[in-house]
């Protein structure tokens, strides 16, 4: 199980579907995590952190890493004691106990989930591998391209600036350059252009199930059937899919987790 410890950023995993197998992944999503400096074993154990908790009465808390205790790694309430120290309803009477982590989940409880793998993350608009170098009119038009944007023949592109939307490349020929190709596309330009952004368009592959398991532990769980991931194509050539996981609050949608989605047959799961 993967741990995501940020809320403010996007947690970055990649994952592998093995296709014709079930999928089944699990997440916790945290914000804070703090060492572990002592503990006060009996009939409930007192837990100090080396920085504050911020723990509520009540609250969840992922324990991980703790040596002398198996009970002790798992998902468990707090009772507050301070600022620095809590207890939680594990029996530890004569142990010696040291390490580890403490782990404030996100309770996940009413929030909506979402979860796609898609052709590609995002468009590459404006970075070096996204940049036309010239472009020409006329139905079929033909584009010079940076030879670095990993595109591939069946990839609809986007040139908002020559008035091109979701044309698809028809073939890719290397030029004289190294560093270009030019790719004929089922489109037409309304203008010749030079050093413009150019945009991949996604493509959904398929569409995760994704639910919280347990809310007060921030964990949650993303799976795909066998004959959802026995139906998916293997990536263009040189190409990549690549997975994210969002919720939604209000009329927003913010990101979680994302990564690449690396399909591979289940042959070689099973001589894994």
């Amino acid at each position: 199980m993967k741990v995501y410890s940020e809320i403010d950023s996007v947690f970055e995993q990649d994952i592998t579907i093995y296709r014709g197998a079930d999928f089944v992944k699990d997440f916790y999503y945290e914000d804070r995590s703090v060492e572990i400096i002592s503990f006060t074993p009996g009939s409930t154990t007192e837990i100090t952190t080396q920085k504050p908790h911020f723990l509520s009465n009540g609250e969840g808390v992922n324990i991980r890493g703790v040596e002398g205790s198996e009970e002790i790694n798992n998902s468990l309430t707090v009772t507050v004691v301070n600022g620095n120290s809590f207890r939680v309803p594990v029996a530890t009477n004569g142990r010696t106990l040291s390490g580890g982590t403490a782990n404030r989940p996100v309770n996940l409880a009413g929030w909506i989930f979402g979860a796609e793998v898609r052709s590609a993350i995002e468009s590459n608009a404006g970075d070096s591998g996204g940049v036309v170098a010239s472009i020409s009119t006329g139905d079929l038009s033909s584009v010079i391209l940076d030879g670095q944007n990993n595109l591939v023949v069946g990839d609809e592109i986007t040139i908002t600036a020559a008035g091109i939307t979701n044309a698809k490349i028809l073939s890719l020929t290397p030029t004289t350059i190294p560093s270009q190709l030019i790719a004929r596309i089922d489109g037409v330009a309304s203008g010749g252009v030079v050093k413009v952004p150019i945009s991949r368009n996604t493509k959904l592959i398929a569409t995760f199930n994704c639910f919280p398991i347990n809310a007060l532990a921030g964990k949650f769980r993303i799976t795909l059937p066998a004959i959802a991931t026995a139906a998916m194509p293997s990536p263009a050539m040189g190409g990549n899919y690549y997975y994210d996981v969002k919720y939604k609050s209000g009329n927003f949608v913010f990101p979680i987790v994302r990564g690449r989605a690396i399909i591979e047959s289940l042959a070689t799961q099973l001589t894994l």
